[in-house]
């Protein structure tokens, strides 16, 4: 994700440990939204906290549902994270974090816009023992490209679906390979010259 402050602060519950802070959002500091995940305390030490998509599930996501692209854990361009000042940057080759009108707390219809050539969304975890599709749903420009999926952040792709112009939501898919685990990562990129979509969700069956 891009970087800025996140007043993080950290709680005890029982006898668990979480650490609560916000991300920022369309393009700007000053746009934040609560997040929170369990951290480890152990050997007389809190040990790194990770950012996921699951925040305070428990566990992996299912490795079967709909899942809207805001759960995005990781958000960067092809030239890796930047830092987010209090004026909106320019969009050039990083996605972000938004949603249709003004900031604000109710709506469902956030998404990542932008998703443009080797970019990456990320997602962590996922049980995918079963999972067999996966299914992508964008709108916007591409012809001639392809949503890319990775389990590991730079490993080789697991999967290419290939997706096209669209100017309403369109969904794309594709099957995913057999053997995968209970605890995976789902990293997506565009792979294309000139693609840029706005990210709205994807589902796994």
């Amino acid at each position: 994700m891009c970087t800025g402050n996140t007043h993080g602060s950290l709680i005890e519950i029982g006898e668990r440990y979480y650490i609560f802070y916000h991300r920022h959002s369309n393009r700007k500091q000053s746009s934040r939204q609560a997040c929170a995940e369990e951290i480890r305390f152990a050997d007389g030490k809190f040990h790194q906290a990770e950012m996921t998509s699951c925040g305070l599930n428990g566990g992996p996501l299912a490795g079967v549902g709909h899942y809207p692209a805001y759960i995005a854990c990781n958000v960067y361009g092809i030239h890796g994270t930047r830092f987010m000042s209090m004026v909106k940057y320019r969009k050039g080759l990083n996605p972000f974090l938004t949603q249709k009108g003004g900031d604000r707390e109710e709506g469902p219809d956030q998404y990542v816009s932008n998703f443009c050539t080797d970019c990456t969304v990320g997602f962590k975890y996922f049980d995918l023992r079963k999972t067999r599709s996966l299914a992508v749903q964008l709108q916007g420009y591409g012809n001639g490209c392809a949503v890319t999926v990775r389990t590991e952040e730079h490993g080789a792709p697991i999967l290419r679906i290939p997706v096209e112009t669209c100017l309403e939501p369109k969904t794309f898919s594709a099957l995913l390979p057999a053997g995968l685990g209970e605890k995976e990562a789902l990293y997506f990129s565009l792979e294309g010259k000139g693609g840029s979509f706005d990210f709205i969700s994807f589902d796994l069956a």
